[in-house]
Order: structure tokens, then C-alpha cells, then sequence
């Protein structure tokens, strides 16, 4: 709410602005900044993209959910668990383009390097998730191609949830602090 906030203060032009309104000549490059701010979704795409290579030495049934001794519970067509990675990264790099997009219009009212920060940081949130997809389809093939036991998820859940626990809660302390 409070992103949604800032940014319809500041895409308003009759709203008046805090902070000093810079000039065209000063102006932040918009394609910069995406790129800077998107740099760990697209990285995390990528790497995804790496699935492609492995998708004919999976079986035409992939395992892709096990019970906690390692032994699979559920089965996909390797066709649905490719669609499935390849789709969900997709839809998360759109996403991180999409708030890029929104925030760089934003930063170019305002000459704040704080305020950059805070919004490179949030184009990029949907590297956490990605991250996530990413260990289970390498779970997945790991155990599907080499037959060796996954690893268990509930760490890596845990500790995607608390590392963008602490980034949200450290900037909206920092805004609030500012504000």
C-alpha cells in the first residue's frame, strides 16, 4: 500500500511533489535503471532457461513431489514441468519489468538516491521467488535424470521467506524513518 501510494503521489503532476523536481538535463536514464534493477529476475530467467537442455534426458513421467524419505508422491509429464518453470519465470520477470517500468516513471520526478535504492530493491523481490522455482526444478531433475535424493525444501522455503522478511521490514522502517 505504501509503494502504491508513493507512486500515485508522484504520477500525479498536479500533486505537489517533496523533494527537489529535477530537470530533463539531469534526468536519470529510465533504460538504466531498468536494466540495473532488473539485473537479478533476468539472471534468474536465464538460468532457467537451462531447463531447455536438460528436458531430453528427463523420463516422459517426472517426479516432482516427494515424501520425507525421498520417495516421489506425484508425477508430471515432462512437457507440464518445463511449461510450468519456464512459465512461472516468465511471469515473475514481467512482473519485476512491470514495477521497473512503474518506478523508473516515479524516480524521474525525483532526485532522491535513497529512493532509487528502495525501488531497485523492490523491482527486484521477484528474484525470491524465482530463487525458489529454480532449487525445485533443480531438485527435480537432479532426482528425475540422476536418481539422486532431493533435498529437503522447507529450508530454502524458510530462508526465502525470511530474507524477504528482512528486506521489506528494513525498508519500510527506513521509509517510515524518512517520512
Amino acid at each position: 500500500m505504501f509503494c502504491l501510494n508513493l507512486m500515485l503521489k508522484f504520477s500525479d503532476s498536479s500533486s505537489p511533489v517533496k523533494g527537489p523536481i529535477i530537470s530533463q538535463q539531469q534526468m536519470p536514464s529510465k533504460t538504466n535503471f531498468l536494466w540495473r534493477a532488473i539485473a537479478w529476475p533476468l539472471a534468474l530467467f536465464l538460468l532457467s532457461l537451462a531447463s531447455i537442455y536438460f528436458y531430453h534426458l528427463l523420463p516422459s513421467d517426472v517426479a516432482y513431489r516427494f515424501s520425507a524419505d525421498g520417495t516421489p508422491d506425484a508425477w508430471l509429464g515432462r512437457g507440464v514441468v518445463l511449461g510450468i518453470i519456464l512459465g512461472s519465470q516468465t511471469l515473475f520477470l514481467l512482473l519485476a519489468v512491470v514495477v521497473g517500468l512503474l518506478m523508473s516513471r516515479v524516480l524521474r520526478r525525483v532526485d532522491d538516491k535513497r529512493a532509487e535504492r528502495m525501488a531497485t530493491i523492490l523491482v527486484g523481490m521477484p528474484a525470491l521467488p524465482q530463487t525458489l522455482v529454480l532449487f525445485l526444478a533443480a531438485n527435480m531433475f537432479s532426482y528425475n535424470i540422476y536418481h539422486t535424493n532431493p533435498l529437503p525444501v522447507w529450508p530454502i522455503t524458510i530462508g526465502i521467506i525470511v530474507i524477504g522478511t528482512a528486506i521489506l521490514i528494513i525498508l519500510f522502517s527506513r521509509s517510515m524513518h524518512r517520512a
